[in-house]
């Protein structure tokens, strides 16, 4: 396949090579969002060298020598002051003291779908604080710290943020059976912080109240290190607050229409994931579809074997469809019922050499008026949903849909044809 263009919250890809100049591949990840550059057209990114500046799903980000201005699609300025520090213990008097880092430097690393901005602080005598900025097309930024000092001693890094609106709440990891794992995040009225379930303990926040709005101050570590030691701290994420961000409370689980989260599941309530529906002309055929879901963590095998898919026409699944087909999922756990999660694989298919196809069903929901998101549930062998080790917390878990359509005539299709997102 060749890639033909990106669209609004995915990208196309061609088949012409393949000898099918009209059949075309669209691929989208959970909450995928390009930057509108103008003319019908979208780009994964948009990096500004002369203002170090980069434009991002609906924002940006702009660097300065010594902070960040995160803005909104309509440039206003959702966080005024982003900035880092790194403080270490001195004893006496037994408190945190700043290391002073005098000299920065801002470079970016352009790739074809993603860029990685690296913000380095440092001084000449081998204390470095190295901050990676990974933009995707998504509004979720992740954050990669790395941290070397030249002398042994007690290191924490500070995460500032000011002029941020709202007032904050705290998110909290509580499993379906109970288990509360802490606080993994901190929402505001137009951005929140997450991170992930292994940092817990590394993680602590403050707010205060400023002239420009709320503060937020997010402490990580303490590290002990010894000379020239280095820790890597990774992920961190933030974003602007929406529906569907990834700092959100998990009790019990539940799934609804929202094209940006991964639901839990447990207790007779549904597991899954939900894409905004592309607009596919009715001239244009599905001839394969495939959602896979990926998880960063290794939590154990997944007791599942089946799926079905529905629309947003109702959240309790009416005109859904079910297929069932145990030999097309992982190993269940020998223990049924204990809570199942998602593996270090993609899930429709054992290392997915063995995916299962939902273009016909797509297909038949598509055409319905409603058919604003396209909802993939997954089930265990006794129909039940499969419970997720939680939603997309900090970059843990990933979802993507592939449709496989053919066009009516000659050519790509135009216009509201194809990948058109509401």
């Amino acid at each position: 396949m060749k890639h033909l263009r990106w669209t609004k919250t995915g990208r196309v890809f061609s088949k012409a090579d393949e000898g099918k100049p009209n059949t075309f591949v669209l691929k989208t990840k959970l909450g995928q969002q390009c930057v509108d550059i103008g003319n019908g057209e979208f780009a994964p990114y948009v990096w500004d060298s002369a203002n170090r500046r980069i434009s991002y799903a609906s924002n940006s980000c702009q660097f300065y020598d010594w902070y960040q201005i995160v803005r909104d699609a309509e440039n206003n300025v959702l966080i005024d002051d982003q900035r880092f520090e790194v403080q270490y213990w001195r004893d006496p008097p037994g408190q945190w003291r700043v290391l002073d880092l005098f000299q920065t430097e801002v470079t970016a690393d352009q790739q074809e779908d993603r860029c990685i901005v690296t913000r380095r602080q440092f001084d000449g005598l081998g204390n470095e604080l190295k901050i990676d900025f990974l933009f995707r097309p998504s509004n979720k930024v992740k954050l990669t710290f790395t941290l070397t000092v030249a002398n042994a001693g007690q290191y924490r890094i500070r995460f500032q943020n000011t002029g941020i609106a709202g007032n904050p709440q705290k998110r909290r990891l509580i499993e379906p059976d109970g288990t509360d794992h802490g606080i993994i995040g901190v929402v505001f009225e137009n951005c929140w912080y997450a991170w992930s379930k292994e940092e817990i303990a590394i993680h602590a926040y403050t707010v205060g109240t400023q002239a420009q709005g709320k503060k937020v101050d997010i402490f990580i570590g303490s590290f002990d290190l010894p000379d020239m030691g280095s820790v890597i701290v990774s992920p961190d994420t933030w974003g602007p607050t929406e529906a569907g961000h990834d700092a959100y409370e998990i009790i019990g689980g539940y799934f609804g229409n929202n094209p940006s989260v991964i639901y839990a599941g447990a207790g007779g309530c549904h597991g899954g994931v939900s894409f905004a529906a592309p607009d596919l002309d009715e001239t244009n055929s599905i001839d394969h579809a495939y959602a896979r879901i990926y998880s960063l963590e290794n939590e154990g095998d997944v007791d599942a074997g089946g799926w079905r898919v529905a629309t947003n026409k109702s959240t309790y699944w009416n005109n859904a469809t079910f297929k069932m087909s145990a030999a097309s999922f992982v190993s269940a756990r020998t223990d049924p019922a204990s809570l199942v999660y998602l593996i270090s694989t993609w899930y429709f298919g054992s290392a997915d050499t063995n995916p299962i196809d939902i273009g016909s069903d797509i297909d038949a929901l598509l055409p319905l008026a409603s058919s604003e998101y396209i909802n993939v549930a997954l089930l265990n062998g006794t129909g039940s949903d499969v419970a997720f080790e939680g939603q997309s917390n900090a970059g843990t878990h990933e979802a993507e849909l592939t449709i496989e359509y053919t066009a009516a005539a000659a050519g790509p299709p135009v216009g509201g044809m194809f990948l058109t997102f509401p």
